[in-house]
Order: structure tokens, then C-alpha cells, then sequence
């Protein structure tokens, strides 16, 4: 405060202009006026005070001493003064320069204006950048007071003088992107090309120019037709770095300020449009709108896109276009994303825009029924709880619009149609707020407002009906319409007092208690009804209402399921369990299922209810097709608890059923999931509790599928991960894998089982030996309990009591009933270590059966089918996965070929199954036919006594031996391709086991598995190819429309393998693959037999995903590897309107293995930028073609595609990416071909953090290589730019010290222009 009122007396002192302007520079020698002496003296000593604030007080005194009243005589000492405080050193003359131009006052006198454009440009040339930028930055701060400059006027040719200095790139006072971010942050509007921008401004066109000069980087940096490209519900988007993330506004992030064209980024809607349409879209939407992350809030962009998409469904629905799948599928991710899920919807904004929307358009008869439906799935969950009169008032005001008040009464719909349910769903609307209206305000609330809301006439008929069928239902008056009753229950679901009688009336349909007894499994039997719930019943039903069905269900399973004081179980009907079920798979309803399972499972456990922990293992394994990585990894984590417990070790047949659902998540989750398992651990012990504690053919199967996500994800993405979980599999379960396995693995798994010692079996005498040992001990032994503790001794680790049942069986034809308790105290956790040391025997036996080969066969079988001793599954995997090569490993797979070829038992069983084509019929009618033994019910019923504790048998019913096998057969032909089989062999199991395969969950996911794995195996030739696709396609299309996987040219293809080994595609083959991928993704219901499946219970969960992931199998039968992403592209480009198909081909190069075609795609590329050097292409020929947007020509081609693939790319192929740069910088020579690599590559720079610093190394390497004998660049200007943004953007200072050495030998100009790289003053 004492400096500023010292420099507030100078400047009021009369005298202190005369006194300082008469001084001389170096001091007041020539003053005698001792006043005058003391005024200069304190001003010097105020330049020379030390404070916080003195830069800012000196710069108001400098704004408050350059008047423009001074004279001109006094001007010019003025300027002398500051000039002497410069060279003084007691002011930097950045401060003066600043302080000079933050008065605005100097334009109202020109020659003082001018004097200080001089004084600014003499001393801004000499001062570092930063101190340039700043000057710079208030300078446009005066440019604003210029908007009616005239352009003759001194002012302004001054003004434009410093302008031009300050913007020249070849003075360079400071770096060019420093000054366009400042020009960028004051007059943004001439990029946009607002009008704000006035051409007639003096200073437009040199900012316009300087702004614009930055479009060719704006243009490298920009993705090619982003605008047309589209991704699925793959797993690609879900990667972190996928770059389909939006904003708020549903729009992409830019990278940097820059001058992007206003059509480059536009709200993309249409991604969210096209998930909104779609079942199960729910997650997807999340992660595009980064939803997902903790913070979360409603998205009003989400919102209008929903209004929108309604709107649209309601129009087409007009012209009888609409689908009510799209109806479901907007249904169930509106209710998800604003009940269930993360809440970025609010539906009461929802509503009211469609209001508002639809205020401005004609009513809609048909279209307002579909309307009204929808509000009937959102508008439940709301009135369910304590009533806001908002949302009354929303749905009262969207009915007054959409119906006239003057329309007549609706009649309800005769005989009840299967659209019914939307005919009725306004009237439904109507019940529940009127019932909400009279039981749940209070007087207090209603005083003084008006809430009146009569009965509308047009639904008076209607609310009628339903009230009268209600009446009729609540006096237990008969009832044979259920579709009726599932009305009610929309109708009256949120009732209290009422919603329990159209729901118990559903229940009683399925839970059947006066039905006839049916059998389950062995011995358990129940009375209830065969029919669930029709799936139409279940569609008729609105989200509110099977929500609250689903958890009756599940609650009065979980209490019936613990038994009674009288130790009696109740188990439930088939009927009961499948609705359960149907409910559990309705899209809304699936991720609340599973995480109520998950909250629940190991209670349920835990309370020892275990028919119902298999009822929702089945559920899980059987009906479940869209659990996410997340989940499934909380489901192995429960497995690896409850295996560790007493009672897995007690119970068969709970260990079966676990041991199944473990196998099959294992086998069925995808390449993304594992990547997700393993990369995303907190740390090491969570992947251990993802691994099985003991079962080592678990954690080989785990290794396997590990294996086959790294050829299609690279090995690149889990080699942070990869060791520690092999070691910690080692720790829990050592294991090794045959030469014949370990080949195919990706190189950094294989060498971690490089260093691991090979498994060797006992020795065949040995083990013979042993076996005869024990088997004469046994003979001898004076009792069972001998029997018992001898073979359960914990010192007796032989682990050979299979060996010796199957000895004690081959000589007597028969076993004791010993066996049995023998087998149980064992406990079925333990007994896979006896199972594998059989398997080592029966490959030693194998060889010595000769001419007693049958009888040793119908031992093994004996204990298989008649005894249930070893579960035949159990068997296979133990053979399939022993540790042997060669002849060894040749004995294990020809077992396999007797068990699974030569087994009557099997074969009858197999037929007997495969002869029906509906699942549960299937099953229920094996079942009858083929009682399975669970707890060694066989070996009592062989020796007739029965067991001393009764055996309790829990019900199964979505599993049997058959499709318990399917899984197994998946490995067994894997690995008998690696074992390189014999072709007969191969082609006789996938014929035996073919029509298995209809009942297969994922058969596509098995084939893209298969083909991707063993692409380069022998063995998968494309006879073989035509082996396993022609039995998929064949056996699968039993229960699928016509056209659901092979294309019809395909379809024509592998009707017979001579045509298909004479097959051979053309260009619109590629074309007609592609136009379909393009036409689904653009429009789910445009191919009718994909519109015709269910995919509730698909193994993929829309339309494009399933044609893509056929598509991609389609394409692996035999085109050639190096060629197939050419071909595509080429055939993309073929004919008009390309960008639905490029986008097509782009996502079928990336879901296909990244380390074989996205690198083929990638080296294609490399040929291009090779050519564009060897025919010494023009710089401005190939710029041209870069930064158009014509999808003509060989460049817009290559860049288009290269840009598409990239878009949907995620860090798998990114590491391909880098890989393919390496290669790449070497044979960039000349400049063309430089400004094409910064086209490719710079888009993608922000989503490849980890390599921006290698990639901006590289680029100055190139440009070094470019101007090799001090070449000057065409677009040096450019380059230099590019530079600057890539320090400012990406790398800052971080690799100054490896570019130093490579600038020196830039050109000259070149080096001027970007000095400040490697120094920040501008005499260095």
C-alpha cells in the first residue's frame, strides 16, 4: 500500500512530468531544483523497491504516465525513459511492453499508438517466447477496441505492422502454435465460421490466414469419415481405449485446438441410436457415454436420442413398418438405464420431451398404443413407490394429447390377440393411477391442488373390461385365458391389496400341484406341470410385472428349498424352474437376476439348500447368455470357496453340477472376457481366486482358452499378467502340456511351460505292480471297514482305487457293495487324482488287452454307464489332458476313440437324446429312458442291499450326460487336430456327435474358437474346415431359420465337399458378404433370418453381432490369410455409397486374430507408402488426396480403410500398430510419403499414450532422413507447426535430449523455426 500511494503523489505532483522528461538518462546531474532532485530521486527509488506487488504498481504508474495528452516532445522522452529502465536492467521491458498495451487510452492518440507498436516490436524480438506470448496475449486484448478501426488509419497499419511480426513464421519470435492457441482462445468464431467473423475487419484475413494455416494438421489429426463408421455390441467396444467414447453431447473428443471443420465432429446420435434398438444394450450405451465410471449423471443427449428413436418406432408403426422386437429392446434399456442401472436417464424428461415433440405432429392412432406400452414398462417401478403428482401429471398430459377428448370409447380387443397386451396397456396406465390417486395422497397433500382425474372416455369401455376380469379372477371364477391374467397383473402390479391375485393365479399355472409325478433325476421325483410359462404370456407381461413374478419365484424356491421340521425337501416343478428361468432371460431382467444369484449363491450354499444351488447352476450355465467378464469372474470366485469347503467332498452330484458350470463359463467366455479376468486384477491373490484349488483339468482348460485369447488379442496385452497367473496355477495344481499342445500356444506362454518340468506317469510295470498289489491285499482283507481305511489312509497316496475296482471288476464280473462306501468316504474332489492315475493305466492296458479287448471295454464301460463309478466326462478330460507324447499320447486319444465310438451305451443314448429337437423334451425323455446314477446308485442296485443312510438325490433340470459331454467334445476334436489325427477319425466323431451340436450354446463361438486357434494347423485343412462348418450348419439349422449363418452362395458351397473344394470367391462374393454385416448394423430387422431369432437365448446378444462373428467364420474357411483384408477393402470400394461396407470390412479385421490380419492389412499398407516413394509421388498430389473425403483413388482408399480399422482397433491392435511403425520409419525417404505416414498414423496418437514419445522420436528421424542434404520441405511451414503441437499436446520436454543431435541437421529455415524446441531463448 506505501508503494502505491508513493506512486500516486508523484503522478499528482504538477510538477513530476517536467521534472522526469528533463532528466537526463543517467541520473539528475543537470537538475538544480532540489524539489526536482527529490521527485526523480523517488521516483528511481520506486523503480528500485522490492515488494510483492511492485510489477504491477510500476505497470499502472508506466499505464498512467503514456497519456495521450503528452506532446510530442514529451512522448519521445518518455519512450527514451523506458528504453533507459531496460538497459538499467530495473524493469524487464516485457513488464513495460504489457503495461503499455494495457492502456487502451493510447488509441485515442495515433503517433502515440505508433511510438508504442515500436518500442514494442524493438524489444519483443529480443525477449524469450514466453515473455513474446504474453505480450502477444494482451495485444489481441487491444485488437477487440478495434472493431471500427479504419483500415487507412496510422493506428491500424501499426497494429497490423506488429500483427504481421507476431504471426510471421519466418521471424518466429515465438512457436506458431503458441500464437494460434491465443488466437484460437479470443477469436474462435473464424474458425467456426460464425457471424461474429466480419471479413470487412482489417485484421480478418492475416488471423483468418494464420488460423487456417493449421487445417493440413487439423487434417492429420482427424479421422477419415468417422462420421460414417459405426461399431456393434462387440467386445471391442468395451475396452478402455475404444474409440467410440462421447461426451455429454454425444460427441467425440478433438485433440487440441485446432481448426477442425464444423462437419467433422457432429453430434453422433446415431451410435446410440442404433444400441437403443437392440437388446441387452444396456452396458454398451454405458460405456460409450462413460457411464460407467463412479461419477454418475443423467444425460440429457441419451434422453433426446430416446424421444427421437420413439418418435420414429411410432411412425413406422403408422406404415405398419415397426418391429416389436425394437419396442422390446427400447423397453428394456430405458427401464435398465433409469431403474436398474446406473441412472443416466431420467424418465420423466424422457416423457416430457416426447410431449413436446409430439405436440407438433398429427396423433397417431397405432403409434399411441406402442407409446403407451412403453410407459406401461417405465411408469410401474415410479408409482410403486410413494407417488410424486409430477409423474400423474406427465402421463395425464401425454394422454390429453395423444387421444381427443371428444374420441370415442375403445372396445377391447376379442379373443385376445397376442398384441393384446399393447391394445390394453393405456387402460392398464389408467388403474394404477387412479389407484394410486385414492389409497395413497393424504388430505394434506391434495389441499389446494386440483388432482382430480376422471376416468377419460376413450378408456372407459376398456378399464371396464379389465375391472369387470379382475372381479371374476379375485371370486375364483375359472379362467383359461393366461394371457388375460397376464394383463391383470400389468393392470394391478403396483396394488397392495390386489397385485397378489393375478400373480398367484400365473404361479399355481406352473407350479402344478395336484399334477402327476414326474421324475427328475434317479430317485427324485415331484408332483408339478411340464408346461412353464408360454413365452408370448411372459412378452405380454410389462417389466414391473415379471420383475415382481421373477422374485415371488425366486423367493418361494429359496424357501421351500430348506427343509422342513420333518427333514422333508420340497422340490419344484419343471414348469416352475423353466418360467424362472424365461423371466431371468428377459433383457431388463437378466443383470438384476444375476447379481441377486451372485448376492445369493454362497448363502444358499451355505444353508445347505443344494437343490436350489443346482437349479441356478443350471440356470447360469444353460439359460444365461449375456453375463459380463466381471460377474463371471465373481462366479469362479465362489466356485473356488465352495471347493474348498467340507461338503463339495460329500455330494456327487453337487460336485458335478459345480464341476459343469465351471467348465462351461470357462469354455464360453470370450477373448475380451479373459483380458478382462487377468488385466484387471487389483493384485496377485485375486487371480488366485479365480483358479481351481485342485482339480487340475479346470486349470488346464483355463490355460487352453488363456491361449487362444492371446492368438486372437496378441500376446502383447497379458504379458503384465501372464506369469504370475501360470505361476500361481503351478502352486495350486502343477501340470505340464505335451509338445504336441505346447506348439500352438503364443511364444510367451509357451516359454513359461518351456522352463516347467514335463509330467512323467508311473512307469507301466510299475504301476502294474502297484495296482496288482493292492488288488491282492483287497482279497484278502477281513472286512469292509478294513477295506475302507486302508485305501483312505492319508499315507496311502497310490491313488489306484479305480485301478483296482476295474481289476476286482474284470476278474469277477461284478463289485461289492465295500465300493460304494469306499467311493464315498474317497469324496469326488479326491477322485480325480484316482481318475487320472486310471487313465495312465488303462493307456498301459490298452496295449496288452488283445484278444480280451472286449471284455477289458465293458469293464471300463461297466463302471461308466452300470455303476456310475467315474463320470464319463470326468474320464475323457483326465485322458484328454494327460502330459504325454507320442505313443503314449497316440494310446490316450485311441481310448478316447473306444469310449466315445465303439460304446453301444453311448451310441444309444446319443440317438436317443438327438431324436427329439426341443431341449426340454429332450431331456425329460432321456431322463426316462436313462436314470443317471449320482451317488454309486448303480453298485447298490448290483448287489441288492441297500445303502445304510438313504441317498439324497437332488433334482436336475436343465442338465443330462449328453450335454454335460458337449464341452468335452469341443477339446477332444481341438486337440486331436493338434495330435494330427487321422482324417477318418475326425470326420466320424463330428458325424456320431454332429447332431449333438444342435443343443450346443455356442457352436459359432466354437467354430471362430477352432478356426482362429489351429489357423495354421495341418491338420484344419479345408476338408477339414468343410467337416466341422458343413455338420454345424447342418444339425443346427434343424431348430433355425434358413439363411441364420452361411450366406446362401456358402450354403450352396458345403452342401457337398467337391463343390466346396471347387469353390472359388469373386469380388462380389466379398461384396454381398459385406452389403449384409453393412445392412444389419445399419439396420438390426433388414435380414429376416436374423430377425427371426431369439437372441435372449442366442449365444450372441443382437443381430450385427451374430453376422458379423458368422461372417468372420465364413471368411476362415478359405480365403488366404495375407489377401483376405485387401480383398475386402477392395471389394468394399466397389460401387457406390462404400462406407456401410468399408465399416464392415474394418470390424471383420478386427475381431479376426490382430496378429495375422490386422498385421496382413497393415503390411498392404507398407506397400502403398513403399510405392508412393518408388514412383517419387508429388507432395501436393498425395496432401490433395489425404485431406479429401472422395473414396476414390488409390490413396483416399488406403487412408478411409486404414482410418476405419484403426477406429474400431483397441490396444491389442494398437501393439500390432507399433510393431508395423518400427517397420515402417525406415522406408519413409521422401516427403510424400512422410505427410502420408502422419495422415495414418497422428488420429490415433491420444489412444496410444504409451507411444507417443517413440512415434515423435521416429517423426524426427523422418523428417532428418526427408531433408538429407539440407533439403528444404514443401511444407516446412507445416512441419514445423506439427512439431510445435506435438511438444505442446503430447511429449512436452521429453524427448528433447534424443532430438537435439537430429535437428542440427535439419535445414537452416527449418532449424529458425523451430529453435524453440531445444531452447527457449532466441539467441541460442
Amino acid at each position: 500500500m506505501l508503494l502505491k500511494e508513493a506512486v500516486a503523489r508523484l503522478v499528482d505532483d504538477a510538477s513530476f512530468y517536467q521534472v522526469l522528461f528533463t532528466c537526463d538518462t543517467n541520473g539528475c546531474a543537470n537538475i538544480s531544483d532540489s524539489n526536482s532532485k527529490y521527485i526523480y530521486n523517488q521516483f528511481k527509488l520506486i523503480l528500485s523497491a522490492k515488494s510483492e506487488n511492485t510489477e504491477e504498481v510500476l505497470r499502472d504508474l508506466i499505464i498512467e504516465l503514456a497519456r495521450p495528452s503528452l506532446s510530442l516532445n514529451v512522448r519521445q522522452q518518455f519512450f527514451a525513459l523506458l528504453s533507459s529502465i531496460v538497459a538499467n536492467k530495473e524493469l524487464p521491458s516485457t513488464t513495460i511492453c504489457i503495461a503499455l498495451l494495457k492502456n487502451s487510452a493510447i488509441l485515442e492518440c495515433e503517433n502515440m499508438f505508433v511510438q508504442t507498436v515500436n518500442f514494442v516490436m524493438n524489444f519483443c524480438s529480443r525477449e524469450g517466447y514466453k515473455a513474446c506470448r504474453d505480450i502477444f496475449q494482451q495485444f489481441l486484448a487491444l485488437l477487440k477496441n478495434f472493431s471500427n478501426a479504419q483500415p487507412d488509419s496510422l493506428t491500424t497499419k501499426a497494429a497490423l505492422q506488429l500483427l504481421n511480426k507476431l504471426l510471421d513464421k519466418e521471424t518466429c519470435w515465438l512457436p506458431s502454435y503458441l500464437s494460434f492457441d491465443l488466437l484460437f482462445i479470443q477469436f474462435s468464431f473464424l474458425v467456426d465460421k460464425s457471424a461474429a467473423a466480419n471479413p470487412a475487419w482489417p485484421f480478418y484475413n492475416i488471423i483468418n490466414d494464420f488460423m487456417h494455416s493449421f487445417s493440413p494438421i487439423a487434417s492429420m489429426m482427424s479421422v477419415r469419415r468417422r462420421n460414417d463408421l459405426t461399431p456393434i455390441m462387440d467386445s471391442n467396444l468395451f475396452f478402455n481405449d475404444s474409440g467410440w467414447r462421447l461426451d455429454q453431447g454425444l460427441k467425440f473428443a478433438v485433440t487440441g485446438k485446432l481448426p477442425y471443420p464444423q462437419e467433422y465432429n457432429p453430434r453422433r446420435s446415431d451410435i446410440i441410436s442404433s444400441l437403443i434398438i437392440q437388446p441387452f444394450a444396456f452396458d454398451a450405451i454405458s460405456y460409450v457415454l462413460s457411464a460407467n465410471t463412479p461419477k454418475k449423471c443423467a444425460n440429457l443427449g441419451l434422453e433426446e436420442t430416446f424421444v427421437d428413436v420413439i418418435i420414429s418406432l411410432m411412425e413406422e408403426e403408422e406404415s405398419d413398418q415397426s418391429s416389436a422386437r425394437k419396442w422390446n429392446a427400447v423397453a428394456s434399456n430405458l427401464v435398465y438405464l433409469s431403474q436398474n442401472g446406473p441412472g443416466i436417464v431420467r424418465h420423466a424428461v424422457v416423457f416430457e420431451l416426447l410431449r413436446q415433440k409430439l405436440s407438433n405432429q398429427k396423433r397417431m392412432k397405432r403409434g399411441r398404443e406402442r407409446l403407451m406400452w412403453l410407459a406401461l414398462q417405465v411408469f410401474p417401478h415410479i408409482l410403486s413407490s410413494p407417488l410424486q403428482l409430477s409423474d400423474v401429471t406427465i402421463l395425464m398430459s401425454l394422454y390429453n394429447l395423444l387421444y381427443a377428448p371428444n374420441e370415442n370409447a375403445l372396445l377391447p380387443p376379442e379373443n385376445l390377440p397376442l398384441d393384446a397386451d399393447v391394445e390394453l396397456a393405456c387402460a392398464c396406465l389408467m388403474i394404477h393411477m387412479r389407484h394410486k390417486i385414492n389409497k395413497s395422497l393424504t388430505e394434506e397433500e391434495s389441499k389446494g391442488r386440483n388432482i382430480e382425474y376422471p376416468l377419460p372416455k376413450a378408456l372407459s369401455l376398456q378399464v371396464d373390461y379389465l375391472t369387470r376380469s379382475f372381479c371374476d379372477l379375485k371370486t375364483s371364477k375359472p379362467m383359461n385365458e393366461p394371457r388375460l391374467v397376464a394383463i391383470l397383473c400389468n393392470a394391478y402390479s403396483t396394488s397392495q391389496d390386489d397385485a397378489s391375485v393375478p400373480f398367484i393365479t400365473l404361479l399355481e399355472s406352473v407350479r402344478g400341484q395336484s399334477a402327476p409325478i414326474i421324475n427328475l433325476t434317479g430317485n427324485c421325483t415331484v408332483h408339478g406341470a411340464l408346461n412353464p410359462l408360454d413365452m408370448t404370456i411372459i412378452n405380454s407381461l410389462s417389466a414391473c410385472s415379471r420383475q415382481t413374478l421373477m422374485k415371488h419365484i425366486f423367493r418361494t424356491m429359496k424357501k421351500h428349498a430348506k427343509p422342513d421340521p420333518l427333514q422333508n425337501i420340497h422340490y419344484f416343478a419343471p414348469a416352475f424352474v423353466e418360467t424362472l428361468a424365461r423371466l431371468m432371460t428377459t433383457p431388463e431382467l437378466q443383470m438384476v437376476a444375476i447379481k441377486d444369484i451372485l448376492l445369493s449363491l454362497k448363502s444358499i450354499y451355505d444353508q445347505k439348500t443344494y437343490g436350489f444351488f443346482i437349479v441356478l447352476l443350471e440356470i447360469i450355465v444353460y439359460r444365461f447368455n449375456c453375463i459380463s467378464a466381471n460377474y463371471r469372474c465373481q462366479l469362479l470366485g465362489h466356485f473356488y470357496t465352495i471347493e474348498r469347503s467340507y461338503h463339495s467332498n460329500t455330494n456327487p452330484q453337487l460336485f458335478t453340477a459345480m464341476e459343469n458350470a465351471w467348465i462351461h463359463i470357462l469354455l464360453f467366455l470370450n477373448h475380451y472376457d479373459y483380458f478382462t479376468v487377468i488385466t484387471r486384477v487389483e493384485n496377485v491373490q485375486h487371480l488366485a481366486a479365480i483358479v481351481s484349488y485342485e482339480i487340475e483339468e479346470l486349470n488346464k482348460i483355463y490355460i487352453l482358452q488363456l491361449a487362444k485369447s492371446m492368438i486372437i488379442l496378441g500376446s502383447e496385452v497379458f504379458k503384465n499378467s501372464l506369469s504370475d497367473l501360470v505361476q500361481i496355477i503351478q502352486n495350486q495344481t502343477p501340470h505340464s502340456f505335451p509338445s504336441h499342445t505346447l506348439q500352438y500356444f503364443p511364444r510367451p506362454l509357451c516359454a513359461l511351460y518351456d522352463g516347467i518340468k514335463q509330467q512323467e506317469p508311473l512307469e507301466g510295470n510299475h504301476l502294474r505292480q502297484i495296482v496288482e498289489e493292492e488288488c491282492k491285499w483287497w482279497r484278502q482283507a477281513v472286512s469292509e471297514q478294513d477295506i475302507v481305511q486302508h485305501f483312505t489312509h492319508g499315507q496311502n497316496k497310490s491313488n489306484v482305487v479305480i485301478c483296482v475296482i476295474y481289476k476286482m471288476h474284470f476278474s469277477q464280473c461284478h463289485l461289492s457293495q465295500v465300493t460304494a462306501k469306499l467311493l464315498e468316504k474317497i469324496g469326488p474332489r479326491h477322485m480325480g487324482a484316482h481318475i487320472r492315475v486310471f487313465a495312465d493305466f488303462l493307456m498301459y492296458e490298452v496295449i496288452s488287452w488283445g484278444q480280451q479287448f472286449s471284455k477289458c471295454l465293458e469293464s471300463v464301460e461297466a463302471l461308466i454307464y452300470t455303476y456310475g463309478v467315474i463320470p464319463l466326462e470326468r474320464l475323457l478330460l483326465a485322458l484328454l489332458f494327460r502330459p504325454n507324447s507320442g505313443d503314449l499320447a497316440r494310446g490316450c486319444y485311441y481310448l478316447i476313440q473306444l469310449l466315445l465310438m465303439k460304446s453301444d451305451h453311448l451310441n444309444s443314448r446319443i440317438k436317443e437324446f438327438t431324436s427329439l429337437t426341443d431341449p426340454a423334451e429332450a431331456i425329460s425323455n432321456y431322463r426316462a429312458r436313462y436314470p443317471e446314477h449320482q451317488h454309486y446308485e448303480g453298485v447298490y442296485e448290483a448287489t441288492g442291499i441297500p445303502p445304510t443312510i438313504p441317498l439324497q438325490v437332488l433334482p436336475s433340470y436343465m442338465s443330462c450326460g449328453p450335454l454335460r459331454l458337449l464341452p468335452i467334445l469341443d477339446l477332444i476334436l481341438s486337440n486331436f487336430l493338434e495330435q494330427q489325427t487321422s482324417a477318418r477319425l475326425i470326420d466320424n466323431l463330428v458325424e456320431r456327435f454332429g447332431p449333438l451340436y444342435r443343443f450346443h450354446r455356442q457352436p459359432l463361438h466354437f467354430l471362430f474358437r477352432l478356426f482362429t486357434y489351429y489357423d495354421n494347423c495341418p491338420q484344419l485343412d479345408p476338408h477339414k474346415r468343410h467337416t466341422f462348418v458343413g455338420a454345424i450348419f447342418r444339425f443346427c439349422s434343424v431348430n433355425k431359420p434358413t439363411g441364420w449363418f452361411l450366406s446362401e452362395e456358402m450354403s450352396n458351397a458345403v452342401s457337398s465337399k467337391e463343390s466346396f473344394l471347387n469353390w472359388k470367391p469373386s469380388v462380389y462374393y466379398y461384396k454381398r458378404l459385406l452389403h449384409r454385416l453393412s445392412e444389419t448394423i445399419r439396420n438390426p430387422a433388414s435380414f429376416k433370418p436374423f430377425c427371426l431369432l431369439d437372441f435372449r437365448i442366442e449365444e450372441y446378444t443382437s443381430a450385427p453381432t451374430h453376422c458379423l462373428y458368422a461372417t468372420c467364420i465364413e471368411l476362415l474357411l478359405g480365403a488366404a490369410r495375407s489377401t483376405l483384408p485387401s480383398l475386402l477393402f477392395e471389394a468394399a470400394f466397389e460401387g457406390d455409397n462404400p462406407m456401410g461396407r468399408v465399416n464392415a470390412a474394418a470390424l471383420i479385421v478386427v475381431t479376426l486374430p490382430c496378429e495375422t490380419f490386422v498385421a496382413a492389412f497393415f503390411e498392404h499398407i507398407k506397400q502403398l507408402i513403399n510405392s508412393i516413394g518408388q514412383r517419387n509421388e508429388s507432395v501436393e498430389k498425395v496432401l490433395a488426396a489425404c485431406m479429401s473425403d472422395s473414396t476414390n483413388g488409390e490413396i483416399n482408399q488406403c487412408l478411409i480403410a486404414t482410418h476405419a480399422v484403426l477406429q474400431h482397433a483397441t490396444s491389442p491392435h494398437f501393439n500390432v500398430l507399433s510393431k508395423f511403425l518400427l517397420k515402417l520409419e525406415p522406408i519413409v525417404n521422401t516427403e510424400a510419403q512422410l505427410v502420408m505416414y502422419c495422415f495414418i498414423v497422428l488420429p490415433f496418437l491420444p489412444r496410444i499414450s504409451n507411444q507417443r514419445s517413440r512415434i515423435a522420436t521416429e517423426l524426427y528421424a523422418m523428417i532428418g532422413r526427408v531433408t538429407t542434404e539440407k533439403r528444404n520441405l514443401y511444407l516446412e511451414n507445416t512441419f514445423a507447426d506439427l512439431l510445435y503441437f506435438f511438444k505442446y499436446m503430447f511429449v512436452g520436454d521429453e524427448i528433447k535430449s534424443q532430438i537435439e543431435s537430429t535437428v542440427k541437421g535439419f535445414p537452416p529455415n527449418l532449424q529458425r523455426k523451430i529453435k524453440f524446441l531445444i531452447s527457449t531463448k532466441p539467441t541460442e
